[in-house]
This record gives C-alpha cells, structure tokens and sequence, in this order.
C-alpha cells in the first residue's frame, strides 16, 4: 500500500512507516558523517622531529626539527605520504632510506613556507644505497655558509637511485640546487629536474655531480634551471 498523507485538525499526520524511514536515513547519514569526521582526524598532520626509524605514513607530517636517520637504523616511507618542513628543517641519513611510491600516490617533500623553504635531503657517507621512487623534493632554501647543496645532496656512501620523480624549485646561494652529489653512485632516470637556481654561480642548478664516476643519468627532463636566479 502506497504511504498516504492524512489530515488532522488542519495538521500534516505523516504515516508510521514513513516516519521510520527518514529516522533510518537520518540514522546512516549521522554515521557517514562519524566515519568522515574519524578519518579525516586521522589524517591530521602529525608532528615528527628528531631521530626516525620504522616506517612512516601514509598520511600527512609536519616536520618541526630536524630529521635524522642514523646508522644502523632503516626508515621506509610508504607511498601517500607528505612531509610539510617548517623553515631550517634538514633530513640527515646514515641509515638505510627507502621512499618508493607509486604513479599517482607519490611522496612528497615540501615546505611549509615556500618563501624560506626547508634545507632538504643529506645522504651521508654512511648511508647504504638509498631509492627514490616517485618522489618530491621541492622549495628548498640554503644558508649561504653551504657550498655545495641542491634539494638531494648525497656524500659518498652507496649512492643513491631516483627515479621517476621530481626535484623543482631548489635554491642555492653557491653551488648546486637541485641534485649534489660527490664521490658516489648516482643513477637518475625518468625524473624532472627543473626551475631549479642559484643566487650566485650558474653551475650545476640542475644536477651537479664531482668525482662520481658511473654516473647513469638517463631519459630525464633537465630544463629551467638557471644560475643567478634569473
């Protein structure tokens, strides 16, 4: 039988079963709205500083000190993950890093201001052979004390392995900007590295690689990276 409206002392009476649906309506969206709300607390930045290991993400970080990865210890940073660094901020690795991601769910190493930026990435002598996988790396900043230093610096070590990914938008007042590296292994393919600059030297704004023989810089976009900042 059809729900039928009724009238009573100039009043809409709306049938029983009616009534139960819209509580039963009322009743789901009351619940989506919980789940959404859960979960977007969940996504909330957390606050990460000082020495990492394990894993992290997915999810959103803001990065308020220092990060560093020592040696011995390993850190793998799951794909969906961003990494919002508060001005200064400097990742130092010695350990074991690993930021494999995937087309579409990158990870993603930004500034929380743009204008300062962060001072990025530092794989140290220690550090094993480090893989970069649909990555990030954008808006670093760099004190003018630093010679060599782009938005990825790797020191000796094992080297490092970036591949698909993007470095833009890295700054230097000396050398470097986008990717430093010095008596490594570097194997760079499939990656941007562009509009990347430096305030007073022309060399090396994209990539800049000394004594690293090897090398493997294969099918990348190196383009719009420009000495004096121009």
């Amino acid at each position: 039988m059809k729900n039928r409206f009724s009238w009573r002392s100039g009043y809409a009476v709306l049938p029983g079963s009616w009534i139960s649906q819209m509580r039963r309506r009322k009743a789901i969206l009351y619940t989506a709205y919980c789940v959404l709300f859960i979960s977007a607390l969940a996504r909330a930045q957390v606050e990460i500083s000082g020495s990492q290991s394990g894993t992290l993400g997915p999810g959103t970080y803001s990065v308020v000190g220092d990060i560093q990865v020592l040696t011995g210890d390993s850190l793998e940073i799951l794909p969906g993950t961003s990494f919002i660094n508060d001005p200064g901020v400097l990742w130092e690795i010695s350990g074991y890093f690993s930021a494999i991601a995937a087309e579409g769910d990158s990870i993603c190493f930004t500034a929380q201001n743009q204008a300062t930026g962060w001072e990025g990435l530092i794989f140290l002598n220690s550090a094993p052979v480090t893989t970069l996988d649909y990555c990030i790396i954008e808006f670093t900043r760099k004190p003018f004390s630093w010679i060599y230093i782009a938005g990825i610096m790797v020191y000796g070590g094992d080297g490092i392995t970036l591949t698909n990914s993007r470095v833009s938008n890295c700054s230097s007042v000396n050398y470097g900007a986008g990717v430093y590296a010095k008596d490594a292994e570097v194997h760079i393919e499939n990656c941007r590295i562009v509009d990347n600059y430096s305030q007073s030297h022309p060399e090396g704004t994209g990539i800049l690689l000394d004594n690293c023989d090897g090398a493997q810089i294969l099918r990348n976009v190196i383009a719009y990276n420009d000495g004096n900042g121009q």
